[in-house]
């Protein structure tokens, strides 16, 4: 045994074991859910049941909130990650209270409401810190499950943006604010629903909750198309700036405008003269209802823009893959009239296969022209017999024309929008910021890991992403005051803007001793912080650990 000192009168205590507890992110979260109330939020939309003791639903959900922003662990091992971090000594919540049945059944409990705790967090976050929701980009991505769920709605086979085919999937919609990132808003839908139909749904849902007067959507040629171009602006009477689909109009388009016709743009973040654009005007692209909808039509001013750091990567990614396509090409010739390769219609298939191996292959398979044929030649045998023997040839060429012609299109896309009076510099400046809604989606696919997921109800599915988007939501008001707060990068010498990433694991090292005395009492001890810490911590005007911490 040893002895420790009170620091009140100085004497001391014999100290019978010690032990220590993670505190780590939890210096960083819970403050921003104090602030937030998200537990409230959800108790007043999923209240416990009379005489019912333990935590309530709202406390459950912010337990795996927390524990997907410290070390994300599936449902029925966060009890033993509530015994390794000190969730009692912050939250006053004890491992036994978050055993696996009882997380399941607070996923249970808010399903039907998702929709409307997801508003009243979003609308409170908003008003809270003053984020103004007027520049909102959306997209789409997908999560992958791995077993048959058989009997589920919600996972199907799709589309999968993760690269995993053959698995089932959920797909969900993600609505960000394009100044500083924050997610407002998400809906999840089937595993095989096509962009469009989910974009139509997701704008229906922020207009019914979150009542906004005024709304730019910024989104992908992927989501926008006609019956949703008609709803964002004719139905709903808000904007869009969107990418559109290169079909063949847009081609003509494109082709009209001679190089000498764009003009420099200034886009911040980038070179000068990296950008430049074009106006076509305000009728230069027409939207169309869908077949099965009542005909109607739009039109909306076209940008076409031309990026010349673009167009090099354009012109190096066709060449890389003219070169691969020629290789193997080469390597077909090698083989032919050996073994199975002596079959044209064998051969025929692999040709056809070649082009169909990668996306890109299949992008520039125009520009080949390939001639696969049957061949005679006679041959003289023991120096007088003769035989005529078939064999395949096989050449290629490259259609210069057409590669011209792809080559006119390098590091340009068109832009749509219907915002009349904003410049083209506004409105290219506005969609490049699109990676601020994609760099949210790998946020939630690595930092916070919405995957794995051992669940096969899919109302509790359901209820679980929505539970990992609520992370997210918190994850992102971290950096997002982090920012505001003049914090720097946190390593090295670069003087970029902090991430949440980075201030989490500078915090993962912050503990909570234990000292377990000989009158059966205990003294804990927060471990002094490092600077950068401390740092931190006052920027945010965050309360240390210590204070909460008796």
């Amino acid at each position: 045994m040893r002895s420790i000192k009170r620091k009140k009168n100085g004497s001391s205590f014999r100290v019978l074991s010690t032990s220590t507890k993670n505190i780590g992110n939890i210096a960083l979260i819970k403050p921003l859910l104090d602030s937030i109330g998200i537990a409230k939020i959800i108790d007043d939309y999923c209240p416990m049941e009379r005489d019912v003791d333990g935590i309530t639903n709202g406390e459950a959900i912010e337990v795996l909130v927390l524990n997907r922003l410290t070390s994300p662990t599936p449902i029925v091992h966060v009890e033993e990650w509530a015994r390794q971090y000190a969730l009692q000594e912050t939250f006053g919540i004890s491992p036994d209270e978050v055993n696996d049945d009882r997380l399941r059944r607070a996923l249970d409990a808010i399903y039907p409401k998702i929709e409307f705790i997801e508003a009243d967090a979003a609308i409170k976050m908003m008003t809270r810190y003053k984020i103004r929701l007027e520049l909102l980009h959306f997209d789409s991505t997908s999560l992958y499950f791995e077993g048959e769920y058989e009997e589920s709605d919600l996972l199907r086979l799709g589309y999968s943006r993760d690269k995993k085919a053959g698995t089932k999937q959920v797909n969900l919609t993600l609505d960000v604010d394009a100044k500083e990132g924050m997610p407002v808003f998400h809906t999840t839908h089937e595993g095989n629903k096509v962009d469009p139909h989910m974009a139509l749904e997701n704008l229906e849902k922020i207009r019914e909750r979150l009542h906004p007067n005024r709304l730019i959507m910024v989104g992908d040629r992927g989501e926008i198309d006609g019956d949703v171009a008609l709803k964002i602006h004719a139905d709903n009477g808000f904007d869009f700036i969107a990418a559109v689909k290169m079909t063949e109009k847009t081609k003509e388009l494109v082709l009209s405008i001679p190089d000498d016709a764009f003009k420099q743009i200034s886009i911040s973040g980038t070179e000068s003269g990296q950008y430049l654009a074009y106006d076509a005007g305000g009728n230069a692209i027409k939207y169309s209802a869908s077949k099965d909808q009542p005909k109607r039509e739009l039109d909306a001013r076209g940008i076409v823009v031309l990026s010349r750091r673009k167009a090099r990567q354009d012109k190096e990614r066709r060449d890389k893959a003219i070169s691969e396509i020629e290789t193997k090409l080469n390597e077909i010739k090698r083989k032919l009239n050996k073994r199975h390769y002596k079959d044209k219609d064998f051969v025929a298939k692999k040709l056809a296969a070649l082009f169909e191996e990668k996306e890109r292959y299949a992008k520039h398979a125009h520009l080949f022209r390939i001639n696969l044929k049957t061949a005679k030649k006679i041959l003289t045998r023991n120096g007088s017999r003769r035989e005529t023997v078939e064999f395949l040839s096989l050449s290629y060429s490259i259609d210069k024309q057409k590669l011209e012609s792809d080559s006119r299109f390098d590091g340009k896309y068109v832009l749509s929008t219907t915002l009349p009076d904003w410049s083209a510099e506004r409105i290219v400046e506005s969609y490049r910021t699109r990676y601020i809604v994609e760099s949210r989606i790998r946020n939630m696919k690595s930092e916070v890991k919405v995957r794995p997921v051992f669940l096969h109800d899919q109302n509790r599915i359901a209820s679980l992403v929505f539970m990992s988007i609520l992370a997210l939501m918190v994850y992102s008001l971290l950096e997002i005051l982090a920012r505001r707060s003049g914090i720097m990068t946190v390593w090295g010498r670069n003087k970029n803007p902090v991430t949440a990433r980075q201030l989490m694991f500078v915090f993962a090292t912050v503990t909570l001793v234990r000292h377990r005395l000989k009158d059966g009492s205990d003294i804990r001890i927060v471990e002094d912080l490092l600077p950068t810490q401390r740092l931190v911590l006052n920027k945010l005007e965050f309360a240390s650990p210590k204070s909460y911490i008796g």
